[in-house]
């Protein structure tokens, strides 16, 4: 099973709403056009932006990002497989 990487857009100070601020959810988009796997959330405390709120905001991303493109990877698989 090969796993393919999951892109994190993280935000910028002041952001509430991310898909609609300056250019991720643009990046969003055309990431997931391309088969990209992509993770594009608000984060928590966006005005301050305090590390330690972050940092295990941004590792949970990651470990939901891995899940879902093990999910993708296998889903790949069994139609290149024909099952």
């Amino acid at each position: 099973m090969k796993m393919s990487p999951t892109v994190i857009i993280c935000p910028g100070n002041g952001c509430t709403n991310i898909r609609r601020s300056n250019w991720y959810g643009e990046l969003y988009n055309q990431l997931r056009e391309h088969d990209i796997p992509c993770v594009c959330e608000n984060f928590p405390d966006p005005h301050r932006a305090r590390r330690d709120i972050w940092i295990p905001f941004i590792e949970s991303l990651a470990v939901k990002g891995k899940a879902s493109s093990s999910n993708d990877s296998e889903k790949e698989e069994s139609k290149s497989n024909g099952t």
